[in-house]
C-alpha cells in the first residue's frame, strides 16, 4: 500500500542519513588523529631524532619548528639554547685543546732545543778533552823525544870519552914499551961494549 512504500521510504532514508552521520563521524575521528599526529607526534619525533644527532655532535642543523607558537615551538627554542650551548663549550674545548696543543709543542720545542744544547755541549767537552789528550800525548813525546836525545848525547859522550881513555892508554902502553926497549937495545949495547965488541951495532931502536 501506499502508507507501506512510504514507511520504507522513510526507512531508507534514516539508514542513509545515519550512513552518512557515521561516515561524517568516521572522517571526523580521522582527520582529528591525522591533524593531531601532524601537529604533536610527527614534531616529536622530529625532535627526538634531532636530539640523538645533537647528542652525537651534529651541531649544525638549525633546530626544527623553532618558529611555532605553541609547545613545540618553545621545545624547540630550548634545544637551540642548548645547542648553542654545546657549540660554545665545544669551540671552548677547541680553543683549550689548541692552546694545549701550542704549550706541548713549545715544550716539545723547548726540551729539543735544551737536548740539543746538551749534546753540542757533549760534543765540546769531548772535544777539548781529546784536545787535551792529544796536546799531552805530544808534551810527552817532546819531553820523551828530548830525553832520549839526550840520553843519546850521553852514550856518544861516554863513547868518547871511553874511546879517547882507551887510545891514551894504547898510547901510553906503546910508549912505555918503546922505551922498555930502547933500554933493554942500549943495555945488550952497552954489554956487547963492556966485552970489547966494537962492531956490535943496535938494529932494535
Amino acid at each position: 500500500s501506499a502508507r507501506e512504500k512510504q514507511s520504507a521510504k522513510d526507512t531508507n532514508s534514516a539508514y542513509i542519513e545515519l550512513a552518512s552521520a557515521a561516515l561524517l563521524m568516521f572522517g571526523l575521528i580521522w582527520g582529528g588523529t591525522w591533524l593531531m599526529k601532524r601537529g604533536t607526534v610527527t614534531p616529536v619525533q622530529a625532535m627526538t631524532k634531532y636530539m640523538e644527532n645533537l647528542a652525537a655532535g651534529d651541531y649544525e642543523r638549525p633546530v626544527p619548528f623553532s618558529n611555532r607558537a605553541d609547545e613545540i615551538g618553545e621545545m624547540a627554542k630550548s634545544v637551540e639554547i642548548f645547542r648553542l650551548g654545546l657549540i660554545e663549550r665545544a669551540e671552548a674545548r677547541e680553543r683549550e685543546e689548541a692552546l694545549k696543543a701550542d704549550a706541548e709543542a713549545a715544550r716539545q720545542a723547548e726540551a729539543e732545543r735544551e737536548r740539543r744544547e746538551e749534546i753540542a755541549a757533549r760534543q765540546r767537552e769531548e772535544d777539548e778533552r781529546k784536545a787535551a789528550e792529544a796536546a799531552k800525548a805530544a808534551e810527552e813525546a817532546r819531553i820523551r823525544e828530548a830525553e832520549e836525545a839526550e840520553h843519546r848525547r850521553e852514550q856518544a859522550a861516554r863513547e868518547a870519552e871511553e874511546a879517547a881513555k882507551a887510545a891514551e892508554a894504547a898510547r901510553i902502553k906503546a910508549e912505555a914499551e918503546a922505551q922498555a926497549l930502547i933500554v933493554s937495545a942500549l943495555g945488550e949495547g952497552l954489554e956487547h961494549l963492556s966485552a970489547g965488541d966494537l962492531t956490535y951495532q943496535i938494529t932494535q931502536i
